[in-house]
């Protein structure tokens, strides 16, 4: 029986139609893991889990390319909850059993939560002033997350859990590089409790402490390169610390770990450090105070190669004074590339001193907001002018000033009144003029020669 035919229709050309003749299809099998994954790179989100589903060798490149760009970096909280979540993460696999979610974490950054009593009570205490429904739900939540965070440092730090379970977390962390402890802010703008600057350093410190603690009994599993102890930019609040702190930590710590050979060998690999200091109004810490920034430098001695300090008011703060000097007079860092001082007060012989010995391997200099010795800046610029800087590429001065600065037999400082700078103005062959101001100035090494020039001009 032969089939009718229907003229015109779509459907019998379709199907008396040629087929193409497609290559042979190679099995993914066949593809490098590599390979996979850089085609997978490409994907949205959407068909990136979809190819997961082809077979075992695609889900596990697929997997890798995952948790390498969504697992990288990692920040909590420094609470029970925050803590808990690291462990789990750091310990979780994917449903092949191949591939470990934590192994790929690289750095992880610590918020400090909010605990106190005092603060909990000040939430508290506010729901009792009349407001608006908003404000009062608000000052509500306040509370009870206050309560909580209260109770459950309370807990953890009674068992020491804050200690173990970092120590969990970070051996299932094989290729973490950084560590990062910022300050944790509430945003809420209401009439609550703050805590003070002190009060910041002190928690601050107990929080560094207990990373101190989990790093040294990890060692074995970690390479740390990078240390960051930041502050966001508000006025009296962030990760700041005294000398007196520092020192106290490091004590403790040495004493609980096999001295100082032991208890600081994580520090070994550690190639930036970045800290923030904060000096009490009372007084400057004492010379053997003093000394422990060099203490703790020198396990990282060998290593470092970025080295930022800061201290913590809008500008030129105290705190930096007697660590300088330290660096000036103990501390030498042979690969060190990178300097950068912020908001601080410095004695130009201390920085001439640190920076000259490490001009050979300097590339980049960055002082903003520095408070000089009187006629230091001329001085210093003068002297690094006849020092040999063959890798210097980048020097950064912004915002400086001077003042009468002298340092006492005790290891303090005696402070006079700020002092302007005035700058003449230079001008460039082939480039645009550069009009140094009263304040402050920048540029770059390119045209540091004739500004040096210029300086030894008015320093004679």
């Amino acid at each position: 029986m032969k089939l009718p035919k229907f003229k015109g229709s779509k459907r019998l050309r379709r199907l008396l139609a040629p087929r193409p003749q497609y290559p042979i299809a190679i099995p993914l099998s066949n593809y490098p893991p590599e390979l996979i994954e850089r085609v997978a790179a490409f994907l949205p989100r959407k068909d990136l889990c979809n190819l997961r589903l082809v077979n075992r060798k695609v889900n596990c490149a697929t997997v890798h390319l995952f948790v390498r760009e969504n697992f990288r970096q990692f920040d909590i909280d420094f609470t029970q909850e925050g803590l808990q979540k690291l462990v789990d993460i750091s310990q979780h696999y994917d449903l092949s059993g191949e591939v470990n979610f934590g192994a790929w974490i690289q750095v992880v950054r610590l918020r400090q939560a909010v605990w106190s009593d005092r603060e909990e009570r000040a939430w508290t205490n506010a729901l009792t002033v009349k407001g608006y429904p908003k404000q009062r739900r608000v000052l509500k939540k306040g509370a009870r997350t206050a309560a909580l965070l209260w109770q459950s440092h309370l807990e953890m730090d009674a068992g020491g859990h804050y200690r173990q379970t970092l120590i969990t977390a970070l051996q299932g962390m094989k290729r973490l590089q950084c560590i990062s402890v910022l300050d944790h802010l509430d945003k809420t703008d209401l009439n609550v409790y703050v805590p003070t600057i002190l009060e910041s350093a002190e928690r601050f410190a107990y929080t560094l402490e207990t990373i101190f603690a989990a790093m040294t009994l990890s060692s074995a599993q970690l390479i740390i390169k990078h240390i960051r102890l930041e502050y966001q930019k508000i006025k009296d609040r962030g990760s700041l610390i005294t000398l007196s702190q520092l020192a106290g930590i490091m004590d403790r710590h040495e004493a609980l770990y096999g001295g100082p050979s032991h208890a600081w060998k994580f520090l070994e690999s550690c190639s930036w450090l970045d800290m923030s200091f904060y000096r009490e109004e009372r007084n400057f810490p004492s010379l053997e105070t003093q000394a422990s920034l060099g203490r703790f430098m020198t396990p990282m001695a060998s290593s470092l190669t970025k080295l930022s300090l800061r201290g913590h008011k809008a500008r030129y703060d105290e705190a930096l004074l007697p660590i300088v000097y330290q660096l000036a007079q103990a501390v030498h860092l042979p690969k060190l590339q990178s300097l950068y001082f912020q908001q601080a007060s410095i004695h130009s012989t201390d920085l001439e001193t640190f920076v000259l010995r490490h001009a050979s391997t300097l590339e980049s200099i960055l002082l903003l907001e520095v408070r000089l010795d009187s006629g230091g800046c001329s001085r210093f610029l003068t002297n690094l002018s006849d020092c040999a800087t063959p890798n210097l590429a980048k020097f950064v001065i912004h915002a400086v000033f001077e003042s009468d600065i002298s340092r006492q037999e005790d290891g303090s400082y005696q402070i006079g009144e700020t002092l302007d700078i005035s700058w003449p103005e230079l001008k460039q062959d082939n480039a645009d003029d550069w009009i140094i101001s009263t304040c402050h100035y920048t540029f770059i090494a390119s045209f540091l020669m004739p500004l040096l020039d210029q300086s030894k001009k008015l320093a004679s």
